[in-house]
């Protein structure tokens, strides 16, 4: 079996802690709090994902958001000098997580298509610890086949691959990667943030095999999800025409505004997810003009894409209002 974790973590155990859990009739004599203290392992919320996709609890973790569990996994499974890759441009908190554990990240050039052969190769080469694989990518938008995943993944054993898959639930058909835990050397990480509407509230999760689980709950805090976003986040996994209805109105209000700024001149990457990229040409610039209009977009030179803005759909009437805008040729 592989072993992947920091060895300091194997002297270390779970500490035990006071308080009944929530909804417990229990006479609580064992905490100094004048309410229950959040489920620290989120047991039923973690029953209602093992239910929802055939897993085993002992398959899940739960986390304060997605950013929580990627800070996890660098802390769990990274030390000084140990090489991580990550695909570029991408999502900023990967490389911030494992340099805050002293790796090296290495961040080969994306330019929105992933040539698959050379990414395989680049790993072969360079033996990283760790590969961070965004998938749909963010900011691109780009989704690999389940082809192309396995391929990456298979080209290194003793590598663990991070599979973030935030944004699965925009993307139509998408393939079920859960499957490839039982490679033990992948964590499949997930949000209730975007989709289900749960941003505020902080919950996502993470699915690998138990010895990974295991060792993820060692550095995890305890109490690291609060009661009132496990308890909406349950709700919200049994509610799927819920998230269907939403996703559904933003993939059209984001076709509208692709086709939109096409007839406008706009370079448009096509995108899988709810968002897409626009070549604008100062992106600082263009975003400060919408800003006079109280419309914000995400300017991407945070990913090394000064010339594009990122635009996440919202409801089909605050698409047109944005469209109204760019009307006024001020662009």
């Amino acid at each position: 079996m592989l072993n992947f974790a920091r060895s300091e973590l194997d002297k270390v155990e779970i500490c035990e802690h006071g308080g009944k859990r929530p909804g417990s009739d229990l006479l609580d004599f064992s905490s100094s709090t004048r309410d229950s203290y959040p489920d620290s392992k989120s047991l039923q919320f973690r029953s209602v994902i093992a239910k929802k996709y055939s897993l085993n609890i002992n398959n899940i973790i739960a986390g304060n958001g997605s950013s929580e569990l990627i800070r996890l996994i660098a802390l769990a499974f990274l030390e000084k000098g140990d090489k991580v890759l990550v695909l570029n441009p991408t999502f900023g908190e990967y490389g911030v997580a494992a340099k805050i554990m002293g790796a090296q990240v290495l961040k080969p050039r994306l330019n929105f298509k992933t040539k698959v052969d050379a990414f395989c190769k680049l790993i072969k080469k360079t033996r990283p610890k760790m590969v961070f694989l965004c998938n749909p990518n963010n900011p691109t938008g780009e989704y690999l086949d389940k082809k192309s995943v396995v391929k990456i993944i298979n080209t290194r054993k003793k590598c663990l691959f991070v599979l973030d898959e935030a944004y699965i639930d925009f993307v139509k058909n998408p393939w079920s990667s859960l499957g490839l835990i039982k490679k033990g050397n992948v964590i499949i990480v997930r949000s209730l943030t975007k989709a289900h509407g749960l941003a505020s509230l902080r919950i996502g999760y993470a699915v690998s095999s138990p010895s990974i689980i295991s060792t993820l709950q060692k550095v995890r805090p305890p109490w690291n999800v609060n009661s009132y976003a496990q308890k909406a986040a349950v709700s919200a996994l049994k509610n799927d025409n819920d998230v269907f209805k939403f996703v559904s109105g933003v993939i059209r209000g984001k076709e509208y505004l692709q086709r939109e700024f096409k007839k406008f001149g706009f370079c448009v990457i096509p995108s899988q997810t709810s968002f897409f990229l626009v070549e604008v040409g100062n992106a600082k610039s263009f975003k400060e003009k919408l800003l006079q209009y109280k419309i914000l977009v995400r300017d991407c030179g945070s990913f090394g894409l000064p010339n594009f803005v990122r635009i996440n759909a919202q409801g089909f009437k605050e698409c047109k209002r944005l469209v109204r805008i760019l009307c006024k040729n001020l662009f």
